[in-house]
């Protein structure tokens, strides 16, 4: 049985059967339709040749149909010419070349392992903050151009912050003098947001389990996009692509074209509220179900989903994050790190007690992760005062740390932008879905660094289906 919700039973392919054509005349021959005395003098009407050899674009009469339309084979060899031509231009030699267009051929298909952990570390004097957000920040987006990120807290505020600038550009706070059917905002606490690829659009969803869409320029309200039941938990954007994942308490997960500003498909499946997902370029996502302890990867083009079932002693997978496309790792309410590969249902790897115990003996919960796309290198969050940074094994059945970073409070959210290397924290002094522990110590607060040392990182991200 199919995950994605359809129509009605009655039609395929969403399409109305043509009724068959009658035979109306003599010997079952069919009849011509007579035409109306309007029609006979629209067929009489010449058309001149000059109408029939209008020009486009440059004015040129012969339409430049090779230029506009190409198959994909020859997509592919134009691009693969243009990379090559580029490469070239770089003034490298046959080698780095050669090295160059393998990282490009498996990052294309999705299995590429960089290594990079090696060499990563961190910087004090790189750190900036800052604390507009009134109660705990609990999801963070960081612009394709590295330039701006955008967060949201508890106390349903959307705040954009120039990174260069080092100043607060805009902010999005629901003002209550404004009767609620007329309000543009969020109507209660904001749980993600998400930064288009594109650079154009902010989305948010939280407690109201609407989508909202704004300008990331002028931080106008554009567009609401309903269609879940409960509170959307988490979103993610495909790599270079205008479609959007979002998950929900409801228990389902949808995919939104934002572009076209409009519902794309609806996946079903968990059996309990959906608290996390993760894509990269290829038409698929991965999900974390809390307390149902599974992941899905749901394959939208295919319309399949392959399950895979944590231990009964996670008691809840809490967030997920994509190595490459075949490779990805979670995080648990019991501390443990996993990681995962869709060829096997079990973890090829677990980490225990990844981020340590707290000071009545309990592992402390994985709060946030976020992988490098394409590489060895893992960020891991929870609430000891760390953001741990993890290399992962070439085959994947191993892990080790191999950096930290002193965040005091809960890491709720981790960004990163591939073009400036920085990483960007949600802080607060709560855990981002609940007050079941308060650090006083710590500071609502967003964190930006910087990741030293990283060599040239992956940059081809073409759509794979």
């Amino acid at each position: 049985m199919s995950f994605f919700l359809t129509g009605d039973s009655k039609r395929k392919n969403g399409k109305k059967r043509a009724a068959p054509l009658k035979a109306n005349g003599k010997n079952g021959v069919d009849e011509v339709p007579k035409k109306s005395k309007r029609k006979n003098k629209l067929d009489e009407v010449e058309v001149s040749s000059d109408e029939d050899d209008i020009q486009y674009g440059d004015g040129h009469g012969e339409s430049d149909t090779e230029s506009v339309h190409e198959d994909a084979n020859q997509t592919a060899f134009r691009k693969a010419h243009e990379l090559l031509n580029s490469l070239k231009a770089g003034e490298k030699d046959e080698d780095e070349v050669a090295a160059r267009l393998r990282d490009h051929a498996a990052a294309s298909v999705g299995t590429l392992h960089k290594k990079v952990a090696d060499s990563v570390e961190m910087d004090d004097d790189d750190e900036m903050k800052h604390t507009k957000h009134r109660f705990s920040v609990v999801s963070v987006a960081i612009s394709p151009c590295g330039r701006y990120c955008v967060s949201v807290g508890k106390e349903s505020t959307i705040i954009k912050y120039d990174i260069d600038a080092k100043e607060v550009v805009g902010v999005i706070k629901r003002d209550k003098s404004i009767p609620e059917s007329e309000r543009k905002t969020h109507g209660g606490t904001i749980h993600a947001v998400a930064i288009s690829p594109d650079g154009r659009y902010i989305v948010s969803g939280g407690i109201d389990a609407v989508l909202k869409v704004w300008d990331m320029r002028t931080l106008a309200h554009v567009k609401d996009l309903r269609g879940h039941r409960s509170a959307i938990t988490a979103l993610s954007f495909r790599i270079n692509s205008p479609h959007l994942f979002s998950v929900s308490k409801d228990r389902t997960s949808r995919l939104w074209d934002i572009d076209q500003m409009g519902f794309v498909d609806s996946m079903l499946g968990h059996q309990d509220g959906i608290v996390g997902v993760t894509a990269l370029s290829r038409e698929r996502a991965v999900t974390v179900g809390g307390y149902d302890r599974s992941v899905r990867m749901w394959k939208v083009q295919e319309e399949s989903q392959l399950v895979f079932n944590g231990t009964s002693g996670c008691i809840s997978i809490e967030c997920v994050t994509m190595l490459n496309e075949d490779h990805f790792v979670t995080g648990a309410a019991d501390g443990s790190l996993s990681i995962w590969s869709i060829m096997k249902k079990k973890p090829t790897c677990t980490k225990e007690k990844a981020h340590g115990e707290s000071e009545t003996g309990e592992s402390r919960w994985i709060v946030s992760l976020c992988a490098i796309p394409y590489t060895d290198l893992l960020l891991s969050g929870s609430s000891d005062g760390q953001l741990r940074v993890w290399k992962v094994a070439e085959d994947y059945k191993t892990m080790e740390e191999v950096y930290s970073y002193e965040v005091l409070g809960f890491i709720n959210s981790i960004a990163f932008c591939p073009k400036t290397c920085r990483v960007v924290l949600g802080v607060g002094q709560e855990h981002k879905m609940g007050r079941w522990w308060k650090d006083m110590e710590a500071r609502n607060s967003v964190v930006i660094l910087r990741l030293r040392g990283l060599p040239e990182l992956p940059t081809n991200m073409d759509e794979k289906a």
